[in-house]
């Protein structure tokens, strides 16, 4: 059998074998034809031949992840035909499907852009993967690589995958626990899609699912960076029937998502993982809690004041330098206290529940840290202990670290030390003091060690009314008529303690001596009648002189001076 075959290549070098047959041979050949096709094709590829039809272009651009789940996913709105496309996650068996603008020739290589060839044909393009790894899709105008400036939507689809059954957190109901230091790796792919008002960015637009946890005080931050979508996240407190918002993130690191926040002690915490639009994919999210800083907030407490702690969680200086015998992982409570008496205090728990709390103190110019600390107690009960000796006006930090890491409350005092104070002294007026009337009195005393105040009484009646509190040692009475007058101080320190059993002081405004005469010379005083003088000689002026006020003088002359007058019954008086 005789036939002509002519060798020739088209216009892109592509070689073409050209056969000339009449109808018999034709037939004679087809089995021959179907023999030699496939080792043909083989032959010229080793030869470094372009067989028509399987493209091979040099510029990127777009790329995507093949969906397990069955979805497809658009690779790029604006591919041009002379570019190829990287497509990521294929897996041998899966059977997948390109669309590109209608007409268009696709060819799919495998492992490198330029690697082995796994399918070509038109679009849609279907056909069963043979490779695990990436695959490069080569968008053509037309079967002979013809090339197109202008844009085309791509995509790609796994036909044969499904979407994975729903999460058992796939509803709010169903969240999964999240734990300090735990890390999830998971995804949001096929789940559903919930119906979350907006918290800080809006939700209820991609798939999502849901974990919990109940705060215990620490600083948490969860995490969604490293993820392989574009997240968001929310957090939740309240039912899943009524959620609060808390805090949410759309972009933080990249196009994921992270939140911080301080979680409340015992409030339970939901937390939705979901996408931006309708994305939704693998996600790694991870939870860390930072415990507070005791030294942040320290209240200042007082002598007598009682004080309620309530903690949760783990504790900053877990263990302390030192222990009252037992470890402290709770969350610690720090007080700042300054004595005003220099002794030994005591420590006064009125109500505990949760478990034990170690009780300590140090002084706090040794600086707010886990060291230096003596413990006092541990207690789970009301009880009371003494410790010390504290010196007055020396800063001392209190601290309440619990032994458990759970829920406590424990509500306590700090007694300081009795000092009993004694009664004021040296008054004056003194006691029974006699003084004219119609004068300024201050009372005054001596200062009483320990007192900081003075209550003063004072009146007509036995016993005085209260009239002040002075901080002073004197009190300004005023001008007082004549009368018996009652006082009493009672000093007083600076916990309010009083000194008891004081005396009440007395003194008079009354003018009770008689004025005193003095006679000129050679005058002599009578004294009958009283306060009288006779003279017989020639005398000068006569003067008088009284305690309270100066006496007025009356002379009484019958007779002349330089006559005996001591016969005619001459007076002067007062």
């Amino acid at each position: 059998m005789k036939t002509n075959i002519t060798p020739r290549q088209n216009a892109k070098g592509v070689l073409q074998i050209v056969t000339h047959l009449n109808e018999g041979q034709k037939r004679c050949c087809n089995q021959f034809v179907k023999l030699i096709s496939i080792p043909l094709v083989m032959f010229l590829m080793m030869m470094g031949q372009e067989v028509l039809s399987q493209c091979n272009f040099a510029s990127s651009f777009g790329s995507a992840t093949i969906n397990t789940a069955g979805t497809v996913v658009t690779i790029s709105t604006c591919s041009f035909a002379g570019e190829y496309s990287t497509i990521s996650g294929a897996v041998s068996g899966q059977t997948l499907q390109f669309t590109s603008q209608a007409g268009d020739f696709i060819t799919i290589r495998s492992g490198t852009p330029g690697g082995p060839v796994v399918a070509f044909g038109t679009t849609p393009l279907m056909f069963a993967n043979t490779f695990t790894g990436t695959l490069y899709a080569h968008w053509a105008l037309n079967a002979a690589c013809g090339t197109q400036s202008t844009c085309r939507t791509t995509t790609v689809q796994c036909t044969s995958c499904s979407p994975p059954p729903a999460a058992v957190n796939d509803l709010c109901t169903g969240a999964l626990p999240l734990n300090c230091g735990q890390t999830i790796s998971s995804t949001t792919t096929g789940q559903g899609i919930d119906a979350v008002a907006t918290c800080t960015t809006t939700f209820g637009t991609a798939p999502g699912v849901w974990y919990t946890f109940t705060g215990d005080g620490q600083t948490t931050t969860i995490s969604l960076c490293g993820s392989s979508y574009d997240t968001k996240i929310g957090v939740f407190s309240g039912a899943c029937t009524g959620l609060t918002c808390v805090t949410g993130n759309d972009d933080f690191c990249g196009l994921q998502s992270q939140v911080t926040f301080t979680a409340t002690c015992g409030t339970i915490y939901f937390v939705l993982v979901t996408g931006f639009s309708t994305n939704s994919g693998a996600f790694t999210l991870v939870r860390t809690c930072v415990p507070p800083d005791p030294c942040t907030s320290i209240p200042v407490i007082a002598c007598s004041t009682p004080v309620t702690s309530n903690t949760c969680g783990v504790g900053a200086w877990n263990p302390l330098s030192v222990n009252c015998g037992f470890s402290t992982p709770g969350q610690e409570r720090l007080y700042s206290f300054t004595p005003t008496t220099t002794g030994m205090h005591t420590l006064v728990v009125t109500a505990a529940s949760g478990g034990f709390g170690d009780y300590f103190f140090k002084v706090a110019s040794g600086g707010c840290s886990a060291t230096g600390w003596t413990c006092i107690s541990d207690a789970n009960a009301p009880e009371s202990n003494i410790f010390g000796p504290l010196s007055a006006g020396t800063t001392y930090y209190i601290l309440f670290d619990p032994e458990v890491t759970s829920a406590t409350s424990q509500t306590f005092r700090i007694d300081c030390p009795v000092v009993l104070l004694l009664c004021a002294t040296n008054p004056s007026p003194a006691i029974g003091d006699v003084s004219c009337p119609n004068t300024a009195t201050t009372l005054s005393w001596t200062a009483t060690a320990g007192a900081t105040s003075y209550d003063v009484y004072f009146g007509t009646s036995a016993t005085p009314p209260f009239v002040a509190t002075v901080a002073t040692t004197s009190y300004n009475a005023g001008t007082l008529a004549a009368g018996n007058y009652f006082w009493q101080v009672i000093p007083r320190n600076a916990q309010g303690v009083a000194a008891s059993g004081c005396t009440i002081w007395t003194f008079s405004k009354i003018d009770n001596t008689a004025p005193t005469i003095t006679c000129p010379t050679n005058m002599i005083a009578n004294n009958s009648p009283a306060n009288s003088c006779s003279a017989v000689v020639t005398y000068g002026s006569i003067s008088a002189t009284d305690n309270c006020t100066a006496p007025a003088i009356t002379q009484s002359i019958r007779t002349s001076p330089g006559i005996d007058i001591s016969r005619r019954n001459h007076t002067d008086r007062i």
